[in-house]
Parts: structure tokens; sequence; C-alpha cells
């Protein structure tokens, strides 16, 4: 990856991010939002109307950097997939992890747990999706993309069903709109707290994720394709 690239792909994230801390039903002029940041710093010192402050600093931003983070830690875990289990096929969808983890989260809402429980059992849950799709994809003692795929299919079907009995049981008034919004990915009830939970497990997962030097290699040793005559 070239330095112009890297470069890009930092700055693209970031130049979102902060204009979607002014953009929105309550408008707020980019140089206020400008200086509620540079307030974080020690050298701010700027003041800011009370109530755009209060909506960039304690509802937008939070919202922004989760959703920041969120998006960041499910691309890391679709590149862990590939270079695990050396297949660029693989996803977080078709592995089952997905429908386990929200069957996980749906327990932890349907019984009133806390937001840390919340999180462990989809973690739980989905190591649990894809140490099941593993297995069975080993059925023939190998692991080829068809019977990862299928397995994978098996698996997400299972808990999907699982799932839809969690949110039928659950109650229309309270628990089933929780549910719904956390399986819809609803960043509305996003706090510093959560974002602070959610960082650690993120950054942790992340380290050591990096493209195996096997699939490098084969790349480059790959001759260029030429178009059919």
């Amino acid at each position: 990856m070239t330095l112009r690239r890297a470069l890009l792909m930092l700055a693209v994230p970031l130049a979102v991010l902060y204009i979607s801390l002014f953009m929105g039903r309550y408008f707020v002029a980019p140089a206020d939002v400008a200086r509620m940041l540079l307030n974080v710093l020690p050298a701010g010192g700027a003041s800011c109307p009370p109530a755009a402050q209060t909506i960039v600093m304690q509802i937008r931003l939070p919202r922004a950097l989760l959703a920041l983070m969120v998006g960041g830690g499910l691309s890391m875990s679709g590149v862990a997939y590939q270079g695990m289990f050396r297949n660029p096929l693989v996803s977080p969808d078709i592995l089952g992890v997905s429908a386990a983890s929200g069957f996980g989260a749906a327990l932890a809402l349907l019984f009133s747990r806390s937001q840390v429980e919340l999180q462990l059992m989809a973690f739980a849950f989905g190591i649990i999706g894809v140490s099941l799709t593993y297995i069975l994809a080993r059925a023939y003692r190998s692991t080829p993309v068809l019977m990862l795929v299928l397995a994978g299919v098996i698996v997400a079907a299972f808990f999907s069903a699982l799932l839809s009995g969690a949110k039928y049981i659950a109650d229309p008034d309270s628990k089933l709109p929780a549910i719904t919004y956390w399986l819809l990915g609803s960043l509305n009830g996003a706090s510093w707290q959560s974002l602070r939970l959610a960082i650690s497990p993120i950054v942790l997962g992340s380290i050591g994720v990096e493209e195996p030097p096997g699939i490098t290699a084969r790349r480059l040793s790959q001759p260029p394709r030429t178009p059919p005559a």
C-alpha cells in the first residue's frame, strides 16, 4: 500500500466524521464544530452556544465515533476470517457468526442483562457459530470452499430460526423493539460509556490482524491477466 493511498484512506473517514457533526435536523455551523473540538485540547477556550455544544459533544460525536469503530471492526473481522480460513469468500455473514451473535444478544435483551453481559453473550455465541461451521465443514476431513460456505449457510439458518423464536416470545412493547433496533445496528443510544465499552474489544481484537504472507506472495507471483482474443 502506497503512502498516498494510506493517507487517503485515513482522510476520507475523518472528513465524513467531521461532516456528520454539523449535518442534521439541528444544523451547527462547521466553524462552531471546529471550535468545540478544539475546546477539548488544552489550548482551546473559545465559547460556543450551549445547545449546539450539547448536541455535538454529547449526541453526535459519540454516535459518529462508535459508527467509525464498528465499521472498522467489521472490516477487520472479514480480513481475519479470510486469512484464517484461506478463503476470500468467507465473512461473518457467511460463516454464521452474525446470526449466532444476534441470537446471543437477543437472549441478553430478553432477560434484561447489562450492556457488558450483552456483549459477552453476543461474542460467546459468535464463537459457537463459527466453531459449528468449521466442525461441519470438516466432516470430510477437509475444508473446501463449497463445504465451508454450505456449513455457514446451515448454521446461519439454524440461529436465524432461534432468533425468530426469541423475537416471537419477546414483549412487543419493550423487548421486541430493543432486539430489532440492536439487530438493525441502531446507534441512537450511543454514549461515551457505550463507546468506551466498544473500543476495548475492537482494539484488542485487531492486534496482530494482517494479511498472511503466503497470500501476498502468491498474488505477486501470478502472471498478469490478458484479455481473450
